[in-house]
């Protein structure tokens, strides 16, 4: 009498898995360009309104204390009059200028320009 034993071969075979971690790593490769730049853009926004911040904060200070303050701005820093230490960004790039807000609030200049992700901007000093 023959015994025969059924052998059960459950399971992926290599070229199965290796097509799916192709599938896999083909999916990461065109959809993280996409998230990357948006990370940027998220980050530049957020740097956006820091600096929009600082501008209210001084703007306002010059007026409750009636006198002229300066924002000087250097590189990727803007140093505010009075403070210890200034305020850093990490993907905003600005050229040497300095602002002054008068004892009514009101800036010297319109506009500051910065360079970010590779492309000239600009941002209004009076929002």
């Amino acid at each position: 009498m023959k015994s025969v034993f059924r052998q059960s071969r459950s399971g992926f075979t290599l070229i199965e898995l290796m097509v799916v971690l192709m599938i896999i790593g083909l999916s990461v490769a065109l959809v993280s360009p996409r998230v990357l730049d948006l990370y940027d853009k998220v980050m530049l926004h957020a740097e956006e309104q820091k600096l929009r911040e600082c501008f209210a904060v001084v703007k306002n200070r010059a007026f409750i204390r009636q006198v002229s303050l300066t924002m000087t701005f250097k590189e990727k820093a803007v140093t505010i009059q009075g403070e210890a230490s200034p305020v850093r960004f990490d993907i905003m790039t600005f050229a040497p200028v300095v602002v002054t807000f008068n004892g009514n609030g009101f800036s010297d200049t319109e506009k500051i320009s910065y360079q970010a992700l590779g492309a000239e901007k600009l941002i209004d000093v009076s929002e």
